[in-house]
């Protein structure tokens, strides 16, 4: 979200949406979330909330999972797939070693 606001636009908005188990406060989530991400409690779309008995895990996070998606992104998706195309073509090949000490290119053509 920051790099999106600093490379981006300033006053870019965003959704979030949260993945709750049943049990769940879902009140007390978006509470929890809104600060954390610098948006306001209207900013939520619809909850996921998970039914019981699904059979998965069973120690979840008590404020669920919270997914973020940038309103009206096509411009930015582009711009950042713009850079890339530039940088790959500016950057010479780049040789880096890896953690197994394998040499390997940085920049794939």
């Amino acid at each position: 979200m920051d790099w999106t606001r600093r490379f981006h636009d300033s006053s870019t908005t965003f959704t979030a949406a949260l993945n709750l188990h049943f049990k769940d406060d879902e009140i007390r989530a978006r509470q929890f979330w809104s600060p954390e991400l610098g948006i306001g409690l209207d900013d939520f779309t619809k909850t996921f909330i998970k039914p019981e008995g699904t059979g998965h895990r069973k120690n979840h996070l008590p404020n669920g999972v919270c997914r973020v998606s940038m309103r009206r992104s096509t411009d930015a998706f582009v711009t950042t797939l713009a850079w890339i195309d530039f940088v790959k073509e500016r950057l010479p090949k780049l040789e880096f070693v890896g953690a197994a000490g394998a040499t390997g290119s940085a920049v794939d053509s």
